[in-house]
Order: C-alpha cells, then structure tokens, then sequence
C-alpha cells in the first residue's frame, strides 16, 4: 500500500484543507467551553482537541512545504507522510467525528443553561405583563404582555415607564378602557372586557434601585366580585324588607294584644254594670254590698295599671261571676278543662250567654250540653229566661265570639224561636 506521501499534491492539499476546517472548528469549540464557562471536563476534551487538530494539521502542511521548497522534512512531516494513505482521511473523519460529538455535547449543556435569551424567552411566555426599568424610567426587560398592554394605552411602545405610570395615575390614556380604580395599584377594563391591574414596586440592589411595574389579569376575581356585590345588595333589600315586616308584625302584635285587653276591660266593666244593676233591682233588705267591692277593686286596679290580654277566664271564675249574677250554669261538668283554643272559646260563649240571660233575658238558669265527635267538639247554649222578640241582631260580644270561631276554623249558628239557642261547633287539637 502506497505511503501518503506518495500521493499527488492535490490530495495533500485537498486533506490539507479539510485539517485547517477541523481545526477552526475545534478552536471554536474550546474558545466557548472557557468562555461560557463549561465544565472544566468539557474544557479538557476542548482542548485536547484543538491540540490534535493543530498537530496534524502542521505535519500535512510540513509536509506539503518541504516538498515544494525541497526542504529537509520535518518530524511532523515524516511522520505523517510515512502513514499508509488511507490512514490521514481516517484520522482526519476519526477527529470530525469526536468534533461532532463534542459540539453536540455543548449544545445540550449550552439548552439547560441560563442565559439573556432564555431569560427573555421565559419573560414573553408570561400571561401578565412584567417590566423592570431604572430609576430614570429606562426599561431594562420588559415582556410581550406588557408591550402589547403599553401600545393598547398609549398607543407607543414603551419608551419610559415613568412617563407610563403618570399617564396611568392622571387617566391620560385611551379614552375606550375604562378606569375602575387609581391609587398603589391602577385597576383597568380593556374593550375587550378583560381587567388588568397595574402595580409599581421598587426594588433595591446593592448601591441602586430599580423599578419593578408588573400588570395581572384579574377578570375572573372582577366579575366574581361584582357578582357578590350583586347578591349583597339583593341580601340587603331583603334585610330591610323583613325588618319592615318584623316592624310591622309586632305593631299588628301590639295592636291586637291593646285590643284584646280593652275588649276584656269592656267585658268586665259592662259585667260589673250589670251586676250592679241587677243589685239595684233587689229590695233594699237583701242587697249585699259585700258582693259588688271586690269586682269595683277588680276593675279600678285593671283601669289604673292595665289588663292582661294572655289571662284567660277558668270556668270557677265564669262561674263565680254568674252567681254574682244570680245565674245558674246546669250542664257545665261535661265542659273541656284543658287550656286549649277550644275551651278558651267554649267559656268565652258560656260567659257571652250568662251576660246576655241577666241583660236581655232576665232568666236564672243557662244550659249547656256538650257532644264530641273524633275531630270536633259540639256545643249548644240556651236559657230559661224570655225568648227574644225578633231576629237577633249581632253586635258587641255576639260578634267578637264569631269572629274568634270562624278564626279556629269553627262555626256558629243562632236560633231565635220558640227560644234562644246558640250552637257552635270548632275543631279539636286547634291551638
């Protein structure tokens, strides 16, 4: 096999050629791995390298000198021209091969690395708008987002963030966004709808300072807050209108306790008028005083410090108050004593009829009987004084004892003739 040297001095030149690219090309590659600073086994590889490039890169020009200019050859020179031909384009793709690998090293290690592009890279793919400037209102980096935001307002790119801040705080931008609020933060609707908060914070380094103005995307949290500002509103119309209706139930709650009082003060004054009518009506030898002052203490206490409109009447007492009137109640042991609306309405007709029987009537005994069914209770009152002269006409206690019955769901009929009867019927387990 022929020797390199052999060979014709285009090929040397042309091999001569490919050593001077493989040896730029490793020159390259060690200047960056020092330069930016690589891992000092990157660095030794750069070199070794480049040193093996430049070595067989000086024996093939050698070699191609010595032969040109008739020149003793150098050691370089021997030594490659007494390699077999084949072996200097195996060396020299030997070499780009190793060349090849280590720039493809470099480049994975130079991608995981930080640096001013990756850096601005990261900054553009922000959703919010950050910007850094310095004191004098010069931006240093700023990003897409804040670009775009910035061109929208001003309708410039921006050039000085204290000219931009300014002009945020005095309202002096595009008169289609609209101002929600100016102060630390500046708060911006977009036409597009979107909300954008606006901020400025400075920063201290070392013996400097530098201006920090970032803009965030706050439409979720506006709507969200107007939304709630919504329900509140609802919630307090609501508020003011149950406390209308808690006023005006306990002015109702009020008006019925005054009347229901005055309606009982009415009851017992017009009871002790006519027992002191029917007292007046007795010979003078069989009235008793005795009789009337404990119901005129009763009824002066009840003017001077009030009725209890809650205190209901017990059947002893409808029944003291009927011997007062020289009434006789017959049938009254079969009548309800549990405190419930039912019996609070039965003792209310009997007393509505012992009064009547005394007033109306002039008779001495009212009769009562009382039938129950599985839900109602059957009541019927009549007396034994003279029957009325015509059709009754309801008015005063009559008419309040009918309007309570038909409160309770109940019902009340009168008959006239041949005697007075006065029926009721209310249901059980009313309350």
């Amino acid at each position: 096999m022929s020797h390199y040297a052999q060979l014709s001095s285009s090929f040397h030149a042309f091999m001569g050629l490919c050593s001077i690219l493989l040896m730029t090309l490793a020159v390259c590659f060690m200047i960056t791995s020092l330069l930016h600073g690589f891992s000092r086994k990157s660095q030794w590889i750069g070199g070794v390298l480049c040193c093996l490039c430049i070595l067989f890169m000086q024996g093939l020009c050698d070699l191609g000198r010595d032969g040109s200019q008739k020149l003793s050859p150098t050691f370089l020179a021997q030594l490659t021209g007494s390699l077999p031909w084949i072996a200097v384009p195996g060396l020299l793709s030997i070499l780009a091969l190793f060349e090849g690998l280590f720039g493809c090293s470099l480049y994975r290690q130079q991608k995981k690395r930080l640096n001013p592009g990756t850096i601005k890279e990261s900054f553009d793919a922000l959703p919010d708008g950050v910007c850094f400037a310095r004191q004098s209102g010069v931006p240093l980096l700023i990003n897409t987002r804040m670009e775009q935001l910035c061109s929208q307002l001003l309708g410039t790119r921006l050039q000085n963030t204290n000219f931009f801040w300014h002009s945020l705080q005095v309202q002096e931008y595009n008169k289609k966004i609209h101002n929600i609020s100016t102060g630390t933060t500046v708060t911006l609707q977009f036409p597009d709808g979107t909300v954008w908060d606006f901020r400025r914070r400075e920063l201290s380094l070392k013996k400097d300072s530098i201006w920090q103005f970032s803009a965030c995307n706050v439409t979720q949290q506006y709507l969200l807050n107007q939304k709630l500002k919504q329900q509140n509103d609802q919630l307090n119309q609501v508020n003011e209108h149950l406390r209308l209706f808690s006023y005006e139930v306990e002015k109702v709650t009020r008006e019925k306790e005054n009347l229901a009082a005055r309606v009982k003060l009415h009851d017992e004054i017009g009871r002790a008028l006519l027992s002191f009518r029917i007292y007046l009506e007795q010979p003078g030898d069989k009235r008793s005083r005795q009789q009337l002052v404990p119901l005129w203490e009763y009824i002066v206490s009840a003017m001077e410090q009030g009725i209890s409109p809650e205190s209901t009447d017990s059947l002893d007492k409808v029944l003291t108050a009927a011997q007062t009137l020289g009434i006789h109640v017959e049938g009254c042991s079969k009548l309800p004593l549990s405190h419930s609306k039912g019996s609070e309405l039965l003792l209310a007709a009997l007393k509505e009829c012992i009064n009547n029987t005394a007033r109306h009537a002039h008779g001495t005994h009212v009769y009562l009987q009382i039938s129950e069914t599985p839900d109602r209770i059957c009541a019927s009152f009549t007396n034994d004084g003279t029957p009325p002269s015509g059709k009754i006409v309801e008015k005063g206690g009559l008419k309040n004892l009918r309007a309570a019955i038909a409160k309770a769901h109940g019902s009340m009929e009168i008959s006239s003739a041949p005697a007075f009867v006065l029926y009721i019927e209310i249901p059980k387990g009313e309350s």
